[in-house]
């Protein structure tokens, strides 16, 4: 991942996604448990189930599966493979912006109806 200036990689097996390979995987599952990094595998590391979207989805679909909140890359999917892998920080800041005040647009009428869904800070890191 270091070489190729990655931080994430899919994981396959039988054909198909089985996880995702993160850096905050390793630094949460494998040093913060206290696991050697040269001999714990991905298996052990890895975020299985992920989270995916597809090739033709708008970018505010990732953002609205928490991309920058929960998770900080997605697998992106074509015809049940993987094509790709959306970082965070492959999404221009000013999109970001414009999709965080929509969501506190709604979330301010929300409060109007009773009822109040929460905004939550990006966990990948503030522009």
């Amino acid at each position: 991942m270091a070489e190729n200036t990655v931080g994430a990689v899919a994981v396959i097996g039988d054909g198909r996604l089985a996880g995702i390979f993160a850096e905050r995987g390793i630094v949460f599952r494998c040093v913060g448990r206290g696991l050697p990094a040269d001999d714990t595998s991905a298996a052990v590391v890895k975020t299985r189930e992920p989270v995916t979207v597809e090739i033709d989805d708008p970018i505010s679909i990732a953002l609205a599966a928490k991309l920058g909140d929960v998770f900080c890359h997605l697998p992106v999917m074509e015809s049940g493979q993987v094509v790709g892998i959306l970082s965070y920080r492959d999404i221009p800041p000013e999109f970001v912006t414009m999709f965080e005040h929509l969501r506190e647009m709604r979330s301010a009428r929300a409060d109007d109806e009773g009822w109040r869904r929460p905004i939550t800070r990006h966990s990948c890191g503030v522009r």
